[in-house]
């Protein structure tokens, strides 16, 4: 039980369900690995999990940060950057 208490900062990094698919496929066949038991979940599982974490985002945006994770990783690295950089100087 959480007694109410809150993160100030959650960090929500996303992308389409196809796209992270596509990576996790990159990934394994660069390494030879399997596919564990989270991915092998139908894409109607990862959607709706998109759609549920966008959703808690909408409802409170003082608090969630939306980092669009399919750019990149260069770019996603400058945009986390931005974002903490921003929020730690209110915090300060």
């Amino acid at each position: 039980m959480q007694h109410g208490l809150q993160p100030d900062l959650t960090l929500l990094l996303d992308m389409p369900a196809e796209a992270g698919a596509q990576r996790v496929a990159s990934r394994l066949s660069q390494s030879g690995g399997e596919r564990d038991r989270f991915e092998r979940e139908q894409q109607t599982f990862f959607n709706a999990v998109r759609h549920a974490y966008l959703q808690r985002a909408e409802q409170a945006p003082q608090r969630f940060a939306v980092i669009d994770a399919a750019q990149p990783l260069e770019a996603v690295q400058a945009s986390l950057q931005r974002v903490l950089a921003e929020r730690v100087s209110v915090w300060m």
